[in-house]
């Protein structure tokens, strides 16, 4: 690993109009010009086809929708319960996840005998382990690769509903997918100009699927072994069919994880806090090169000497 070339205090401003702007997305506002130049492509449609053969596309405008488009299509009331297992079984659970839910019905983080859906959320691109276990309930399964696009159980996906975010892991700025074993029994259509936008888009960009993962796997590797000076390791251990959607770190006990948020995001990079652990998320996509990471690695260290707290060099 090389020592970050700018080290000044230029690379740290208060001005709001000139700080950089670093997302969780790989989207960039000149996505907007690039992806105006897409045209409508059958790749997506044939990818998702070969993916899950004999599932039903449903394309969405936002991955949150198709979780209620499920629980709907399952005639959910609103006594039954959602049963939500994630990666970690920590107790954080996005609100954009619960509130869709909650439009509908509600939910828990347990099984039982109140349990009438299972929602598998794969964190992060981190798969929960042992599916087939949850597929042997006789239960209906969602699962939730809304941070997982490219990761893949080694048995296969199996759930009755699957779930795609697109700006997790390309450079739009919307769009989902909800792939289901049959058909929906209530229709849900996007407009003609949204739906040709959503295909163009994606199908120009799966080419460069695997080299997305390769530079993801690689910029998550360059991090784990900068923030190691700072006393900080993975929260997972990726396998090699996951493709990690952030770069997710434990941190040491005496870093404030509030004021850390808001350090890192008041200097440009989205970020947040995991919450029920000590650890914190930051950037990692394919769209960022080393000296972007750099700026990442500077942010810290300068939130650490902010703060008075030294670490081994």
């Amino acid at each position: 690993m090389t020592t970050p070339m700018h080290s000044g205090e230029w690379l740290l401003t208060d001005d709001t109009f000139m700080k950089p702007s670093y997302r969780i997305s790989p989207f960039t506002t000149g996505s907007i010009a690039a992806n105006s130049h897409c045209q409508p492509d059958a790749a997506a449609d044939e990818y998702f086809s070969t993916l899950l053969a004999r599932y039903q596309q449903t394309w969405v405008r936002k991955a949150r929708e198709a979780i209620t488009l499920a629980l709907v299509d399952l005639n959910l009331t609103p006594d039954d319960t959602v049963t939500i297992i994630t990666t970690s079984q920590n107790r954080y659970v996005s609100g954009c996840v619960t509130k869709a839910i909650e439009h509908v019905c509600q939910w828990d983080r347990t099984l039982s005998a109140r349990t009438k859906a299972i929602l598998v959320i794969h964190e992060f691109g981190a798969l929960v382990e042992d599916l087939e276990s949850l597929y042997a309930q006789g239960i209906p399964v969602i699962e939730d690769y809304a941070h997982a696009f490219h990761s893949m159980p080694v048995e296969g996906i199996k759930g009755d509903y699957v779930i795609y975010s697109f700006p997790k892991y390309f450079s739009i700025q919307y769009g989902g997918i909800l792939l289901s074993k049959r058909p929906l029994q209530k229709a849900y259509t996007l407009s003609p100009s949204v739906l040709n936008y959503l295909k163009a888009v994606i199908s120009h960009q799966l080419k460069d699927m695997g080299s997305f993962r390769q530079k993801r796997v690689a910029n998550h590797h360059y991090l784990t072994e900068a923030f190691k000076r700072f006393g900080c390791s993975p929260r997972f251990a990726w396998k090699n069919h996951e493709t990690p959607s952030v770069f997710i770190f434990h941190v040491p006990s005496e870093i404030s994880l509030p004021a850390l948020k808001t350090f890192v995001q008041e200097h440009g990079i989205e970020s947040s806090v995991f919450y029920g652990e000590q650890v914190f998320f930051i950037p990692v996509h394919h769209g960022l090169e080393q000296i972007d990471l750099d700026y990442f690695i500077f942010v810290y260290q300068h939130f650490l000497i902010n703060n008075g707290i030294h670490y081994a060099i």
